[in-house]
């Protein structure tokens, strides 16, 4: 019997110093406290900044020989694995839907999220290894990105299904911040359909415990997130399955990387989940069957989501057509009236702005519109198959 030591962390790793407080310290820190080589598999997120996966390298070189960053999107996925053992292959999966590309503060669409995929080799076992940061919360109350995160758990748990089959690897591994909680759709569905374990679950029920983002103690959890969410939420997730021929047990599982030694603050806005799992060959080994009388409604759930993100991106796209034609109308008026000579620097920046609003409308109607429909559509396609399989 072999034991794997497995840690996935969020780091907040935000380059932009308004937006994210102390991150060269902490990120010196995260790599300090990683060398200690308590893991043996380190999965990280939101390192968006090349400079801090070197700040990073530099000090855990030593201890994980072997590294890997997934590139994705315009700046980089933000998602690492750093590792004892041999890395052997690696491939990322980008989501169909990753938010809007207009929502420049909210930066998901600019980090190309996706899903990171790598065969570790661990002593006489294979390790299929995914790693992921779903498309973030940004109001709980209106939640524009459901549809979006529902159809990234849904192709992450298709992906996980399809490929991490025994031919590929004795035992699965999916770990990262899912921006989902255990009572979401999105969790439920990723779980069922590609029949994975929850390593908390398997060790603790679900009460105040396992809690990992904006919960009381942690230094960077604003007074609001409180007030929102008083005990805070369980975001970051080590899911395991392990394949036919293969047995594993969770020895340890608990939430870790608090406060910094010597320092008020702590290593990130979320906590770290770290698991120790017990790994053998047995041919009797437990396995998590996929049943249908469980899964089904989760798909049906899904299905009914994604119709209605469908009619919002049609409502949009009629919004954006309505504010292209208004604004040519505008544009007209504003060439053709007669102004004094001292209001002509005033009229031109007018007729800027107005014709940027224009090429606004037109690329998302046109461009970004039609994308996130497709998306949609194709995940709404994808989950009708599966239910016809199911009932069949």
């Amino acid at each position: 019997m072999s034991q794997l030591k497995v840690l996935t962390l969020n780091c907040w790793g935000v380059p932009a110093p308004v937006a994210c407080q102390l991150r060269m310290e902490r990120m010196t820190a995260i790599g300090d406290r990683l060398k200690r080589g308590d893991y043996d598999v380190v999965i990280l997120q939101e390192v968006w900044d090349k400079g801090d996966f070197k700040i990073l390298l530099d000090r855990v070189s030593a201890v994980f020989v072997y590294n890997h960053y997934f590139y994705s999107g315009a700046i980089g996925s933000g998602v690492c694995v750093f590792s004892k053992f041999p890395i052997q292959e690696t491939f990322y999966y980008r989501f169909s839907l990753n938010g809007y590309a207009h929502k420049v503060f909210h930066g998901d669409w600019f980090g190309g999220k996706g899903v990171g995929m790598c065969v570790l080799q661990f002593g006489d076992f294979k390790l299929g290894l995914f790693c992921t940061h779903l498309h973030a919360e940004y109001n709980g109350v209106d939640d524009e990105y459901l549809a979006h995160r529902v159809s990234q758990a849904f192709e992450m748990s298709q992906l996980i299904k399809l490929t991490a089959t025994k031919h590929l690897c004795d035992l699965v591994i999916t770990a990262g911040d899912f921006n989902l909680q255990p009572t979401d759709l999105g969790y439920k569905l990723l779980r069922e359909n590609a029949q994975l374990r929850d390593a908390w679950l398997e060790l603790n029920d679900e009460t105040e415990s396992g809690k990992t983002c904006d919960i009381p103690s942690n230094y960077f959890t604003t007074k609001s997130q409180l007030q929102i969410c008083p005990q805070g939420k369980r975001l970051d997730y080590i899911l395991f399955r392990n394949n036919e021929g293969t047995s594993v047990e969770v020895v340890n599982c608990q939430v870790t990387m608090g406060k910094i030694p010597g320092h008020p603050y702590n290593y990130s806005d979320h906590e770290g989940v770290g698991a120790t799992l017990a790994i053998s060959k047995s041919n009797n080994a437990p396995y998590y069957d996929r049943d249908p009388s469980r899964l089904n409604p989760l798909l049906l759930d899904a299905k009914s989501l994604v119709e209605k993100g469908i009619k919002k991106v049609s409502s949009n796209s009629q919004f954006y057509t309505i504010l292209a034609v208004m604004s040519v109308c505008l544009l007209y008026m504003v060439s053709s009236v007669d102004i004094p000579p001292w209001l002509g620097l005033i009229r031109g920046m007018l007729l800027v702005a107005l014709t940027l609003l224009f090429g606004f409308c037109i690329w998302n109607k046109a461009i970004l519109s039609r994308i996130e429909s497709h998306g949609l559509m194709a995940t709404q396609l994808d989950l009708s198959n599966l239910l016809t399989s199911e009932k069949s």
